[in-house]
């Protein structure tokens, strides 16, 4: 029987807003793609999610931000994009 995923609840807004702007891996995002930065906060701040729908939910709000602007980036810094968030925003969650 497979163990069931574990629910994160993660930290409000301004304080993953403050970690991927630190981050190696996700401060070039953080100033020269905001808009993506802010739809993924959104959709993580002061709620809970499985630990194995972060990277859907991270797609997900990449992929839907991304075909409204005017500028869409190209699949392959998209790719990049969800991997790096995905990774440190496993790292936004409340310590209990």
């Amino acid at each position: 029987m497979a163990a069931a995923a574990k629910s994160l609840h993660f930290l409000p807004q301004q304080d993953i807003m403050a970690k991927l702007a630190k981050n190696p891996l996700t401060m070039n995002y953080y100033t020269q793609r905001k808009d993506l930065i802010a739809a993924v906060v959104e959709v993580f701040a002061d709620r809970t999610k499985s630990s194995s729908g972060i990277t859907m939910a991270v797609t997900f709000a990449v992929h839907d931000i991304n075909s409204k602007r005017p500028d869409p980036l190209s699949q392959s810094e998209i790719v990049s994009i969800i991997q790096d968030l995905s990774l440190v925003i496993r790292g936004c969650v409340v310590k209990k």
